[in-house]
């Protein structure tokens, strides 16, 4: 009896990870086409870590950890509540969000790769998240009431 118990956990575990992959899969667009290429092998292509590592020439462990943290940022809400209301910010702050929340770039990467200071960048993020955290609570405000 128990063992048919463990069995219907299993395919509730496949269930919520179908789910998983088909939400995954709508965020995907709103990567840069260089930056899918991974996660789209991964989950469109269901290829494994191993073989995605040999077609890309990455090792199999960095292939597992880029696609596991694109995972999580693309499943977050920072940055898909930015981009909900990304008619509120410019094409600057856009892309501080994007190169910082969703591919993790450091302030000084971004700052070089954008061509402004470090300091630009922090203030910009800072008022990125306040701005995303004032949009979540509205959604969420409204969703309750």
């Amino acid at each position: 009896m128990e063992m048919l118990e463990n069995i219907s956990v299993g395919w509730d575990r496949r269930g919520a990870r179908a789910a998983e992959v088909e939400f995954i899969g709508m965020r995907l667009g709103l990567l840069k086409k260089a930056d899918r290429l991974l996660p789209e092998l991964y989950y469109r292509k269901g290829l494994t870590f191993r073989e995605i590592g040999l077609l890309t020439g990455v090792e199999e462990r960095t292939v597992a950890r880029r696609i596991r943290v694109l995972k999580e940022r693309l499943l977050g809400e920072e940055y898909i509540s930015i981009v909900r209301r990304k008619g509120e910010f410019s094409e600057v702050e856009l892309e501080v969000a994007y190169d910082h929340l969703v591919l993790g770039r450091g302030y000084r990467k971004v700052a070089k790769r954008l061509g402004m200071t470090e300091r630009e960048v922090v203030r910009m993020i800072k008022r990125l998240k306040v701005q995303g955290s004032r949009l979540r609570e509205g959604q969420r405000f409204k969703v309750q009431g």
